[in-house]
């Protein structure tokens, strides 16, 4: 089984504030108030709506197609197609709750003389790879697509949101053929050698056709599944409609599976999912306060979360004010600001995300606001040490406050650990 772990990618930018008072800096789970991630598991897992939370912002990321073996220069894998991604706010009913399946990688093809295999179909729909044993190769699994809505929506076209799976890559004994990356409205076709189609992809109304030539084509997709592979083709990958798998070209190579597609309602943000041979992931984040009230000189935290993302770093400012500057993104995905230096009235803290790499990078600068009322600190006199505290003083308790998601963008690709 592959690592967990989600580790870095073209950033997906601050999508949520954190607030704490009389709280240490970074002690936020990676799932806890406010947002939760969910990883392949093999099974539908359940979110239950917070009370009081009529909206949340999904996050779906596809799961990418598996690796097809090369027979040829010494024999070598070449990389399944990405899954595709989709991001948007939906509005819910407290207590309600939504089924979630996270689609699960394509396995890898392998190769050798009578040993060649097709990789496994990935979980929610992927199509599995197919193996030409003689010619010693093997084409890799579809992804599976990964979806949020109602129990058992996919089977009846109602999920809220598809990201759809990445094709496999078809197998050769001269080339390997890349799969389709799923997508909105539609996956990619695969690839064939020498002008032979892959599987086509999945669209928004119809499964893709099945690759190759003859009676060694590949098996169209369906409803929600991509199609089966065969003499070495790569499967399709899954989705709201599936990929065709990859078939057989004339030059005795497969050729790639289908992406699948991608689906949203209006105004969603469809982006790219998962890569080749790694699992799909998904994230709902949710609002439950919009601002904090604090009394001059107290300590607060503000917390920066990132999904996904455990590199780049947040700076915190108020107005020109800098309160800190370039925190690492770190393992929880969040990175935290304490201060005490807020004025008296109504304070608008900004986190700014920083992305990894070379400037001109899109995602740089992305923000998040949120306001913090101040208020004059209070005349009640205080104790010395070991003092009780005075009738009517307040408590100082931990408080974290979860806010907006305004920053998603889109363009968000995952990697996981192999």
């Amino acid at each position: 089984m592959r690592p967990t772990r989600f580790i870095t990618a073209v950033p997906v930018a601050v999508v949520a504030l954190f607030l704490a008072t009389a709280a240490p800096a970074g002690a936020l789970p990676t799932s806890g108030t406010g947002w939760q991630i969910f990883e392949e598991t093999g099974n539908a897992q359940t979110f239950t709506v917070p009370a009081g939370v009529v909206g949340v912002t999904v996050i779906l990321a596809g799961a990418g197609g598996g690796e097809g073996w090369d027979a040829a220069g010494d024999g070598q894998a070449v990389a399944g197609a990405a899954g595709g991604g989709e991001v948007s706010d939906l509005s819910t009913t407290p207590g309600s709750t939504l089924e979630v399946v996270v689609g699960g990688a394509g396995g890898d093809g392998t190769g050798g003389s009578g040993t060649a295999a097709g990789g496994d179909a990935g979980f929610n729909g992927g199509g599995a790879g197919s193996a030409n044993s003689d010619a010693g190769f093997g084409g890799g699994g579809g992804g599976g697509a990964t979806e949020v809505g109602s129990a058992s929506c996919a089977a009846t076209l109602t999920c809220a949101l598809v990201a759809g799976g990445g094709g496999g890559t078809g197998g050769g004994a001269l080339q390997a053929s890349p799969g389709g990356q799923a997508g909105s409205p539609a996956g990619s076709d695969g690839t064939g050698a020498d002008g032979t189609s892959g599987g086509g992809g999945g669209t928004q109304s119809a499964p893709g056709a099945g690759g190759g030539t003859g009676t060694d084509a590949g098996s169209p997709g369906v409803l929600n599944v991509g199609g089966a592979g065969t003499s070495g083709g790569g499967g399709g990958g899954g989705g709201y409609y599936g990929g065709g798998g990859g078939g057989e070209s004339g030059a005795n190579d497969g050729t790639g599976g289908g992406g699948g597609s991608t689906y949203g309602p209006a105004g969603a943000n469809p982006s790219a999912g998962a890569d080749g041979s790694q699992d799909g992931g998904a994230a709902i984040i949710w609002a439950t306060a919009s601002s904090l009230s604090l009394t001059a000189g107290d300590s607060v935290t503000v917390t920066a979360a990132v999904p996904f993302e455990e590199v780049g770093s947040e700076t915190f400012t108020l107005g020109a004010t800098t309160l800190c500057s370039d925190v690492p993104v770190g393992e929880s995905e969040t990175a935290s600001c304490q201060t005490t230096a807020l004025p008296v009235g109504t304070d608008d803290v900004t986190a700014t995300y920083t992305p990894p790499g070379p400037s001109g990078n899109p995602y740089a600068g992305t923000t998040e606001v949120v306001a913090i009322t101040v208020s004059a600190a209070s005349t009640v006199p205080v104790p010395t040490s070991g003092a009780d505290s005075p009738a009517g003083a307040p408590p100082v308790a931990p408080l974290l406050i979860v806010l907006g998601c305004a920053g998603i963008l889109a363009g968000t690709r995952l990697h996981r650990a192999r």
